[in-house]
């Protein structure tokens, strides 16, 4: 991970589908230009692990957060339609973002590539996606993150770790 506390967030661009389904693209940092930002980030959507993350940080309802950023190297569509799926209830709060070239996961320094692993990533072709994270920032300046290194990672630990900010 090479994105660490007090940096500033990355100029990288994301996608999205706005509600009349116009894809609109925008950095991070705009997005997180003078506001409290969560970012949710994604390794698999669908996948068990990755929905039951996103919905157990769903149920934290993120007090004084002003956006909830969900990010995961896959196209717009898979992002709208997984949002979807998880029926989060964050409303105007919730941004399904999408990471598709992976810039932002590469600037974070929370990419992995599973193409030449001998796990289950490999076998499913998973190839370049990100980590599971959990990042906040405020006014583009990151006060948390917390990356994925165990199965142990779920959303409780790393809410914990930013409830003070």
């Amino acid at each position: 991970m090479s994105i660490s506390v007090g940096d500033k967030l990355p100029n990288a661009s994301v996608s999205y589908l706005d509600r009349n389904n116009r894809l609109r693209s925008v950095t991070i940092s705009a997005i997180a230009k003078g506001k409290k930002l969560v970012v949710l980030g994604a390794s698999v959507p669908f996948a068990p692990k990755c929905s039951q993350f996103i919905e157990r940080a769903e149920e934290t309802k993120f007090k004084n957060v002003d956006i909830v950023a969900c990010v995961a190297m896959n196209d717009v569509f898979v992002m709208r339609a997984w949002g979807e799926h998880l029926r989060l209830s964050l409303g105007d709060k919730l941004m399904m973002l999408s990471d598709g070239h992976g810039e932002l996961s590469r600037a974070l320094g929370l990419s992995v590539d599973f193409s030449n692993s001998s796990d289950i990533g490999a076998s499913l072709g998973l190839g370049n996606r990100s980590r599971r994270y959990c990042l906040v920032a405020l006014n583009g300046v990151v006060r948390s993150v917390r990356a994925d290194d165990s199965d142990e990672f779920t959303s409780e630990n790393v809410v914990n770790s930013f409830d003070s900010v």
